[in-house]
């Protein structure tokens, strides 16, 4: 797939567990994102659906913190 870079993007890490604290990385549940509506143009999420106790919730959170036509 050609993705053509149109500017520069900031990402975000989060984990329930901190261990390395770097900058952008952000503690937190899967089931309550803390970021507000709309915030990202794009969420990758691997391997993680498969360990939580309530997928639904999380791909919920997913579709509230993606902006309109995110991916």
């Amino acid at each position: 797939m050609y993705l053509e870079k149109k500017q520069e993007c900031i990402v975000y890490g989060m984990d329930i567990i901190l261990t390395n604290y770097q900058d952008n990385i952000v503690q937190a549940d899967a089931h309550h994102i803390p970021f507000t509506d709309e915030t990202f143009d794009g969420v990758f999420a691997g391997e993680i659906i498969e360990h939580l106790e309530n997928p639904a919730q999380f791909l919920r959170e997913v579709e509230r913190v993606l902006k309109r036509g995110g991916a």
